[in-house]
């Protein structure tokens, strides 16, 4: 999968968030902290990288983005294994894997694919919208720390928020006051270099990495892409099946990949953007549900077309 598809994934498991609410009891915290935290250090360091010194509307995202409290520290438990214990809970864990994916595809771009110019405006505008909707989100999760007595970190989030909302908000209207061209995908670097797979830890990446080659080639056919897709999808499923090792994260890894890929080849309807087309600004939160709902049927960049209310 690219970059964008996995921005378009996370914004849509975001925009149920938004609309379901990000609340969860204390079994599900830690997924809910880890989502919270895969997401602010994606926009970090998509802003670190995009941002230039001079460009002095979209540079202010940049204090209250990095200064976003991220309560993972203990005595906060791991993650449990298995599902989540509430329906919330279980989209902060597919938040989480949604942004690390997207993370780690950025990590592996090549310098030149990267968005400039223009198209860096573009996903400055995307960036402000997630970091938009982080923040209608922080309050979430500061109620379900506080409800686990974590006091501190819950005063802290909460104590975030007005700052990070409105200066999200403020670098969103900004950008898209001019035009803003649509950003390529990116490309990884180095990509005909051979990767070796020594280890069944080593295979979750190289899978990854195929099928990212797969999707970005140019002169496959849709059709194409669409049958080999699948076939990766299905081997690393029987990779999954096949490693049997007490404790060996990899298995979770490849079915989860395999997961993604399935959800990608099989595209949900695209949904209509009635927030956008009517310019009718509902409720803030409930417009950042419905965006972002609509971001993962079409280009990313579709969450710079927010309501101004």
């Amino acid at each position: 999968m690219t970059y964008r598809q996995e921005m378009g994934c996370l914004a849509r498991e975001l925009g149920h968030l938004l609309s379901e609410g990000g609340r969860v009891p204390s079994i599900d915290l830690p997924a809910a902290v880890a989502g919270h935290s895969a997401v602010v250090s994606l926009l970090r360091a998509v802003h670190a990288d995009v941002v230039r010194p001079e460009w002095t509307g979209a540079t202010r995202l940049g204090p209250p983005l990095f200064n976003q409290p991220t309560p993972t520290l203990q005595p906060l438990k791991p993650t449990p294994p298995g599902p989540a214990a509430t329906a919330a809970g279980q989209l902060w864990r597919t938040v989480a894997e949604w942004a690390t994916a997207a993370q780690y595809e950025w990590h592996q771009s090549s310098l030149a694919s990267r968005p400039s110019g223009k198209a860096a405006w573009s996903e400055v505008a995307d960036l402000a919208a997630m970091a938009e909707a982080v923040a209608h989100l922080n309050g979430d999760i500061a109620d379900s720390l506080a409800e686990a007595g974590r006091w501190e970190d819950a005063r802290a989030l909460r104590s975030s928020q007005p700052e990070l909302l409105d200066t999200a908000r403020k670098v969103r209207l900004a950008a898209a006051t001019g035009p803003l061209p649509a950003a390529s995908d990116l490309r990884p670097a180095g990509s005909g270099e051979i990767l070796l797979v020594p280890t069944p830890e080593a295979l979750p990446s190289a899978m990854n990495r195929l099928a990212s080659l797969v999707t970005q080639a140019e002169n496959l056919p849709p059709a194409q892409v669409h049958l080999i897709s699948g076939v990766v999808a299905e081997t690393a499923t029987a990779a999954a099946r096949a490693l049997r090792q007490p404790g060996d994260p990899a298995p979770r890894a490849l079915l989860e990949h395999a997961r993604r890929l399935a959800a990608m080849t099989n595209p949900p309807g695209t949904s209509p953007r009635s927030a956008w087309a009517t310019g009718k600004p509902p409720p803030k939160r409930n417009a950042f549900a419905s965006s972002c709902r609509a971001f993962a049927s079409e280009e990313p960049r579709c969450l710079r077309k927010l309501p101004a209310g």
